[in-house]
């Protein structure tokens, strides 16, 4: 057996992504020239059509699909099977170590492998790499940040895991390549597939180590600049890509400071809050009710959204302030007026100033994210101005237009949700704080980086001798 090789033995399972992730994070760091699929026979189609474009990708590995697994009904296909995969196991062994990945498969899967993988522990490494879903969810590494993916190893009796190691962890993909394979696995708006190609660089360019907790876990300096006519606004930075309260710190400090800094009526200050709101620099939260809600005041609005028995209706501006993160978390009770979707077309075709031209940009990838996420649209709400369309429904509404909250809905005694955009910090999150909090603060720079890149916008900005940087110090 050599030393220098091993088998990836991984699960086709849900969620898919993290079997995805396991593939790409592990044939990363480790030299494992076989991938071995465990799949149930009821998923063997959907596995070997993923697979094959996997091969795509990595032309130097082998792959096999195993359907091993047998419905949870078929109570009798269980007997043996820890049996049938202890020899699978072994026949392994003359190509290398085994490397099992336990974040994926079901507890079936898991439990008999690992059983079964005990009784070789000489040559088995379990690895484990958690999740930081939040907006990331469908997502799969390189295509979420690498410092949110650290590969862990479990196995007591790993030894001569470096031996396992490749010299360097970073491998190249070229983008039409990448364009493919995530349009193919389902990755179906422009700009999501933009941002995760933003973040396969930032993975590139920031994480340059294995993150192979503990061996090897470094990331480089990353700093955000705004300035204005060549001098310099805003400027933060972080020591280290991978610590994530020091990522948390950046983000917040951008939307703190820029909303003091940038708090005229020009278009130059218009722009920039516009960009920080859309990319979740800045987060919607609940600032108050025209009911009872005093105890969400802070709280993101996709979380107090989903402990609501009715339907919200999402005026423009929500829309504006990344209402499409928040929907990839979660899409429950939230529904697009009819008025909104026209005020929206309407912003994407005329623009008279350069401010107008970047939410022309910005309203096209709104309406193109929002059609894929495929939120319901209320086509009774259709009055203009969208607010009154929005109030005559009798709907609970959502706005952060404060003169429209309180002429209109509290006037009409319409049920309404009055948002203000906070820094990451001001966020209350109902559930995983720390975590969802984490995965917010990477989303937002990714985004930040994704749109400022977009070519329309990138443009208008130079014309209006503005730029924003994310880079190296």
């Amino acid at each position: 057996m050599s030393s220098e090789v091993c088998v990836l033995v991984t699960f086709y399972s849900e969620p898919r992504e993290a079997f995805l992730t396991s593939v790409f994070r592990v044939l990363e760091v480790f030299k494992c020239g076989f991938v071995e699929v465990f799949v149930s026979r009821s998923r063997e189609v959907e596995a070997r059509d993923v697979v094959g474009l996997l091969s795509g990708l990595f032309s130097d590995v082998v792959f096999d699909v195993c359907p091993l697994f047998p419905d949870p009904n078929d109570l009798n296909s269980f007997d043996g099977l820890v049996e049938k995969i202890w020899s699978i196991l072994k026949s392994f062994r003359d190509r290398g170590r085994i490397v099992i990945a336990v974040f994926t498969g079901s507890r079936l899967e898991i439990s008999t492998v690992v059983l079964a993988a005990s009784r070789i522990r000489e040559d088995i490494v379990l690895v484990y790499i958690p999740f930081y879903w939040g907006p990331w969810n469908k997502l799969f590494y390189p295509f979420t940040p690498k410092p949110l993916e650290p590969l862990t190893i479990l196995h007591p009796n790993a030894e001569n895991v470096k031996s396992l190691i490749k010299s360097t962890s970073i491998y190249l993909i070229d983008r039409k390549s990448i364009e493919y394979f995530l349009e193919k696995i389902g990755i179906a708006s422009k700009f999501r597939r933009e941002l995760a190609y933003t973040q396969y660089r930032f993975n590139q360019g920031f994480t340059p180590s294995t993150l192979l907790h503990p061996i090897d876990v470094i990331c480089k300096e990353m700093k955000i600049s705004i300035s204005v006519s060549g001098i310099p606004k805003l400027l933060v930075k972080t020591n280290s890509y991978c610590n994530y309260e020091e990522v948390i710190d950046i983000v917040d400090k951008i939307g703190v400071e820029a909303t003091k800094i940038f708090s005229s009526n020009n278009d130059i200050d218009k722009t920039i809050n516009l960009l920080l709101k859309f990319s979740s620099i800045l987060l919607p939260a609940v600032e108050e009710c025209t009911f009872n809600c005093n105890s969400y005041r802070d709280t993101i609005l996709i979380d107090f959204i989903s402990i609501l028995s009715e339907e919200v209706l999402i005026d423009t501006n929500i829309v504006y302030t990344s209402l499409h993160t928040l929907l990839y978390e979660n899409k429950e009770n939230t529904v697009l007026p009819l008025c909104t979707y026209i005020e929206l077309l309407k912003h994407k075709a005329h623009f008279t100033n350069p401010y107008e031209k970047i939410r022309s940009a910005i309203a096209e990838i709104a309406l193109e994210e929002l059609k894929t996420i495929k939120i319901d649209i209320d086509e009774k709400a259709s009055h203009q101005p969208c607010e009154i369309g929005i109030a005559l429904t009798n709907k609970i509404a959502v706005t952060s237009d404060k003169k429209a909250y309180e002429e209109i809905f509290k006037t009409l005694k319409t049920k309404a949700i009055l948002i203000q955009p906070k820094p990451l910090k001001q966020i209350k999150f109902l559930k995983r704080e720390e975590t969802r909090k984490i995965a917010y603060a990477y989303y937002a720079l990714t985004q930040l980086k994704t749109l400022t890149s977009i070519k329309k916008i990138e443009k208008t900005l130079n014309e209006m001798k503005t730029s924003i940087e994310i880079g190296y110090s």
